[in-house]
């Protein structure tokens, strides 16, 4: 099975797996390294509300050795600037439900 969300896998698994392989295009196309390209996505995530893209990618990134201080402070950023105070509130409850 591709490490592309379970719900696509499950829907058609060329899909899913041609979507993982676009993502690994994406974030190879320029000159940010890893770290950055995840700073950019998490920061997406709070503006546009998506707590489930929190708890995935920000779960991926604690789990490859990013602090849940510094994944708070990635949030935080945001405040005033591309996200609202409902938006970072949201984003740091899902920040919360992360298994650390």
């Amino acid at each position: 099975m591709s490490k592309a969300p379970n719900a696509l896998a499950k829907a058609d698994e060329r899909v899913a797996e041609a979507y993982a392989e676009f993502r690994k295009a994406v974030f190879a196309a320029g000159p940010l390294d890893r770290a950055t390209a995840d700073i950019a996505v998490l920061g997406a995530f709070v503006a546009n509300g998506s707590t489930q893209g929190i708890k995935v990618h920000g779960g991926r990134m604690y789990r490859e050795g990013t602090s849940m201080e510094a994944l708070r402070q990635m949030i935080l950023v945001t405040l005033g600037q591309a996200a609202t105070f409902g938006n970072v509130n949201a984003a740091l409850k899902a920040l919360d439900e992360i298994e650390t």
